[in-house]
């Protein structure tokens, strides 16, 4: 060890005269260091104390004092103990610059159970150090024998082995027994303990073998020093979570609750998919060539058209309208419903490929399933690798900030920066090397395991969500604790007769308790968050005076999760008939109906979002539905069987109308041969023959482009000859000039 490599007897014994001393003493003297003179009148009323204690050495003018030698120990733990505030932020982040300040890199690699790492262990080390099984493997050691063996094996996991001369910590059995009791002692309790009332506590043990079991458990990083900055008291403890952790309730099972707020039952990703495809159809969003990301424009246009979800959901799931339009993007991509085209830096665009029009003429339904009948092929099974996220900033080790946890990772479910709209739109769905499999699990993150592991992370997903009721809804952030402490696959990884190293990103390792709660937890989130919610599975509200989220899963859920063989979707807002069409060809809305939105949008424009006139049908608007293949009868029997009211008959002939005037042409290229005379043209005529078609008198045009050198060459052997004037120029291209610097 390097600043806590200190006499720790000598600690103990100098404590009664640190907790006499003045708050303000203690400050000056955690601060000063060996060998640096310093006024004596900073100590004020202390200095005398502390020089009959030798903890200063005053100068012969007795205006000046340093540390003495005898105190330059209790010194340099105090200091160190000020260098991290364990107490008040007890993270990953902390602890790994702990680990490297107080142990060398060979010490870092023989305490780590896998061995050094090419990328260093302080991390990996301490997300080691803050799990339950560090303690628990260590107060499983019933003698000395397997101390020193569990001893000796991690010394033996560094590059070269310590030194020689070096004797081992564990070194009797009445330091193992000591530094075992102490730890059970701080299980029991959730607080910190003063290094004075430790040694209050433990008087049976003795001041020497006390401090030889203190020294064991930082060594081993078992017990943490700290400061306690209030009164700078020292203080020391286990991890601070794995406190909290230890004494945490058994997880119960979700009960069902009654929804306070409108619930949402609309898939609104298919939806979502069906409006951008549409608005596609009409007019192409053009393509910005620097990052491939939707021009403001179209991107607002697109936005616009989007169905509303309540506000509440919005903010709970981070579900922005860029995020939806990008989403529905990937997807449509994914499934060559649309395709980029046009040329960088000119007219690159998205269109709908030939596939879109035979998709937007199916019902909604048949749209939805072909959707989820996508994810369910392409499940991942027990070879494959599935994918979950593993953020290292995600503390899920307190229960009792579970509930707060999943409200945040709803908040965070697809990106980390919900304000920054910018990045919605810079996803790499349009660059060539992006994989466009969809798969049953969001991809995020790797999360690869052996090819012995037989662990089904799908089929534990699908027993997790399997077990909600249909129709009953849960509090979610209960329904995720629960399978995350009581039904969570990773956690029998370790139960396993050899151990099963996991490989997560680029790290490969056992996990830890606390990584694989984190990990399900994420997934589960991930997984209603980006597949059940967006594609219909599950209805949502809120309850509580919190205002906390609730969920039910649906027939389409259970159809995704291979729970049912079929599934009703828009039955129910079909016979609701909440709308009415107005003779200016106003559609009002009297009541929220977002499914309604959702088709209504393919033939009309929006004006507004909620309740009231929320679309206006117009020439513009039809001319776009009948570009991608809609016909007046669709049109005309949507708006019958969502109105309350008979359809005005101007509206309907003037729909019908604008119908009728739509046809599709095509253009094409044509090689013209224009001729002076009738006797000319005859004769390029005659040498042509079923390659030529006549247009008028003197205009032919070549039906076969590959017949035109032929042609020039036959028509030049009966004397008819070609314009060369009007061939295009093909010219030397123009030299650039080098750019002198």
């Amino acid at each position: 060890m390097k600043l806590f490599d200190v006499d720790w007897l000598g600690f103990f014994k100098r404590l009664a005269v640190w907790n006499r001393l003045t708050l303000s003493t203690r400050q000056f003297l955690a601060q000063l260091k060996s060998n640096t003179a310093v006024n004596a009148g900073e100590f004020g009323n202390d200095l005398q104390p502390l020089a009959n204690a030798r903890f200063l050495l005053l100068y012969a003018d007795g205006r000046r004092a340093k540390l003495h030698k005898d105190c330059l120990s209790f010194a340099c733990a105090i200091r160190a103990m000020c260098r991290h505030d364990i107490l008040n932020q007890p993270d990953v982040r902390m602890l790994s610059d702990y680990i490297r300040d107080h142990f060398t890199y060979a010490e870092q690699a023989a305490l780590s159970p896998d061995g050094p790492s090419y990328h260093g262990d302080a991390p990996d080390l301490a997300r080691d150090a803050m799990s339950v099984r560090w303690l628990n493997d260590f107060l499983a050691l019933k003698n000395i024998e397997q101390a020193q063996e569990w001893e000796s094996r991690r010394r033996q996991n560094a590059y070269y082995h310590m030194r020689d001369s070096e004797e081992l910590i564990l070194d009797s059995s009445k330091v193992l027994t000591a530094i075992q009791s102490i730890i059970r002692q701080f299980m029991s309790s959730t607080e910190p303990v003063s290094f004075g009332e430790l040694s209050g506590r433990f008087k049976r043990l003795g001041l020497p073998l006390l401090a030889a079991a203190t020294y064991a458990g930082i060594r081993y990083l078992l017990l943490f020093p700290s400061m306690r900055h209030d009164d700078m008291t020292p203080m020391v403890t286990l991890w601070p979570p794995l406190l909290e952790r230890h004494q945490r309730p058994k997880a119960k099972p979700p009960r069902a609750v009654t929804p306070e707020q409108t619930t949402l039952d609309c898939a609104y990703l298919m939806e979502d998919m069906t409006t951008v495809l549409v608005g596609a159809s009409g007019e192409p969003p053009r393509i910005r060539s620097s990052d491939h990301a939707l021009f403001a424009k179209a991107r607002e246009q697109l936005e616009s058209s989007l169905l509303s979800i309540p506000e509440w959901l919005a903010q709970t799931v981070g579900c922005t309208p860029g995020r939806r339009v990008a989403t529905a993007l990937e997807f449509l991509q994914a499934f060559r419903l649309i395709e980029t085209r046009g040329t960088l830096g000119k007219d690159l665009r998205m269109e709908p490929t030939a596939e879109a029009r035979e998709w937007l003429g199916r019902s909604g339904k048949d749209r939805l399933r072909s959707i989820l009948d996508r994810l369910k092929a392409e499940t991942p099974r027990k070879s494959e690798q599935p994918y979950v996220p593993a953020k290292d900033d995600v503390d899920t080790d307190d229960a009792e900030h579970a509930a707060r946890f999943a409200r945040e990772m709803l908040r965070l479910a697809e990106l980390d920066d919900e304000d920054d709209d910018d990045d919605d739109y810079n996803s790499p769905f349009m660059s060539d090397g992006y994989d466009h499999r969809l798969g049953f699990l969001p991809q995020t993150v790797s999360l690869g395991f052996d090819a012995a592991c037989d662990l089904d992370i799908p089929g534990a997903l699908i027993d997790a969500y399997g077990s909600l009721a249909r129709r009953r809804f849960v509090a979610f952030s209960q329904f995720v604790e629960y399978h995350t402490r009581q039904a969570n696959p990773l956690l029998s990884l370790h139960l396993a007769a050899e151990p099963r190293n996991v490989q997560i990103s680029w790290s490969r390792r056992n996990l830890t308790d606390e990584e694989a709660e984190q990990l399900w937890s994420q997934l589960l989130v991930d997984f209603f968050c980006l597949r059940l919610l967006p594609l219909g599975g599950a209805q949502v509200g809120l309850t509580g005076t919190a205002g906390d989220l609730c969920i039910a899963l649906t027939d389409a859920g259970r159809y995704l999760l291979e729970l049912t063989k079929d599934f009703d979707y828009g039955q129910h807002h079909d016979q609701q008939g909440h709308i009415v069409v107005q003779p200016n060809f106003d559609i009002v809305f009297l009541s929220p109906d977002p499914l309604a939105e959702a088709t209504i949008a393919r033939f009309a424009e929006r004006t507004g979002n909620g309740t009231g006139t929320l679309f206006r049908i117009t020439m513009k608007s039809v001319f776009a539905a009948a570009s991608t293949d809609m016909k007046a009868e669709q049109v005309l029997g949507t708006l019958r069987d969502t109105s309350t009211k008979a359809i005005p008959s101007n509206v309907r002939s003037e729909i019908q109308g604008w119908f009728d005037r739509c046809g599709r042409v095509a253009i094409k290229s044509a090689v013209l041969i224009h001729c002076p005379d009738v006797q000319t043209a005859s004769r390029v005529l005659a040498a042509g023959g079923k390659k030529l078609a006549s247009i008028s008198d003197t205009v032919l045009e070549l039906v076969d482009h590959k017949f035109k050198a032929p042609l020039v060459k036959k028509l030049k052997e009966t004397g008819v000859f070609v314009d060369q004037s009007s061939q295009p120029a093909v010219g030397r291209p123009k030299r650039r000039r080098r750019r002198r610097w």
